[in-house]
Parts: C-alpha cells; sequence; structure tokens
C-alpha cells in the first residue's frame, strides 16, 4: 500500500505519551514517578561507565527529564530498557542537528517516538502510522490527549 507523509505541527506541550514500550514489549511507564502531571517515561541510562534510572518527561516538547546520574550537557547518553535492558538506539538514524545517535520509544498501533540521545538536544519526532487507529482523540480544555 501506497503511503504520503504528512507534517502536522502541534502546540508545545499539548501532547503526552500514556503507553511507550521497548522494542521487546515491555512497558516503560512508571506511574510511580509523576512528571508534568503525568506517569514518566522510565529508562536504563548508561554514560561513561555511569549507570541509573533515567525518567523521561511524557509531555511532547517539555523537557523536565530527570536522571540518578548526572549526564554532562552535551554528552551522549545510552538509552535501555529498564526490564530486559534492550538499547532504545535505533540502527542507522541519527540526529539532523547534532549528529548524535537517536533513541526510538514503541507507542500503540505502529507510532513511534524517537528523540537525540546528547543531553541538551531537544530534537525529536513523533510518527503515528495507522491514521484509522489514532482517530480515537479526545478534546478536552486546550489540550489534545492522543492515546499514545
Amino acid at each position: 500500500m501506497k503511503k504520503e507523509t504528512i507534517t502536522v505541527e502541534v502546540p508545545a506541550q499539548t501532547l503526552h505519551v500514556e503507553h511507550a514500550r521497548c522494542p521487546s514489549g515491555h512497558s516503560l511507564m512508571d506511574p510511580r514517578k509523576m512528571i508534568s502531571g503525568f506517569a514518566a517515561v522510565k529508562v536504563l541510562l548508561r554514560q561513561g561507565g555511569r549507570r541509573g534510572t533515567g525518567y523521561l518527561d511524557p509531555v511532547l516538547g517539555s523537557f523536565q527529564n530527570q536522571s540518578e546520574i548526572d549526564v554532562p550537557e552535551g554528552e551522549i547518553v545510552e538509552m535501555l530498557c529498564p526490564t530486559c535492558q534492550v538499547s532504545l538506539q535505533t540502527e542507522s538514524e541519527t540526529c539532523p542537528i547534532c549528529y548524535a545517535p537517536m533513541f526510538a520509544i514503541s507507542l500503540p498501533n505502529g507510532g513511534t517516538l524517537k528523540g537525540c540521545m546528547r543531553n541538551g538536544c531537544h530534537r525529536h519526532k513523533l510518527l503515528l502510522v495507522e491514521a484509522a487507529a489514532q482517530r480515537e482523540t479526545l478534546r478536552g480544555g486546550d489540550h489534545i490527549q492522543m492515546l499514545m
């Protein structure tokens, strides 16, 4: 089936991730850790021989990430699933801004959230693959919530 690529711009901080999984299918959501009012995306971080838990802000365009290890600005950090420790790094994609590796988190219905692994680079993109499955969009106040 032929597919078209479209770009949709939404205001920053109006979408949030509710269901994130590693490539092996393990949930990355941690309802015990809240960031920006929502369950955080939990990952295992490795950088410079150090390891620790990291919590990614689930709100797209908000970068209130938290980490057990101090990662210096500009350094690349490896991200792994905290359950099975599979790498979240993409096979061949690099950041178009700083050329660092990218990570990928699986979303429902074939969607993917990709982001730069360099601390301080805020390049990210959301890929929604199956539009029919993504039509379950809820509007509430000023926020648009997609089932992700």
